[in-house]
């Protein structure tokens, strides 16, 4: 278990199943809570992040130039499967899976699809 970050210069905060990620002014990250599937020691140590969000298992965070980068437990392809292109805006991660929203408007989803979270992802820009 590693504690509670101190300090007042925090812009984003998510909270995953037993572990939190922060954001801090300065673009680098900062991940606390129970050590599993290497979200704590995995998380990225560069200062170019605009947005990060807590899964279960496994975090995403969004860069500046629009990509992303994913770390922690890859059991359903959620870290392997993470888009390598550019022009996201935003992400969030989920129980296994993530979805994220491009320029465009257009969503990308990866990983777990159990309940049809990446398969029926809509299409269509029109939100």
């Amino acid at each position: 278990m590693t504690d509670t970050p101190e300090g007042s210069d925090f812009i984003q905060v998510s909270a995953g199943g037993l572990y939190s990620v922060a954001l801090r002014e300065n673009g680098t990250l900062i991940s606390w809570g129970h050590h599993s599937s290497k979200l704590i020691t995995d998380t990225p140590n560069e200062s170019d992040f605009i947005q990060v969000s807590a899964g279960d298992y496994h975090s995403v965070a969004l860069r500046e130039d629009g990509t992303l980068t994913s770390w922690g437990s890859d059991s359903k392809g959620q870290i392997s499967d993470t888009p390598k292109d550019s022009n996201f805006i935003q992400v969030s991660a989920g129980d296994g899976y993530s979805v994220a929203l491009k320029e465009d408007r257009t969503l990308v989803s990866w990983g777990n699809d159990k309940y049809n979270q990446i398969s029926d992802t809509p299409l269509s820009s029109n939100f």
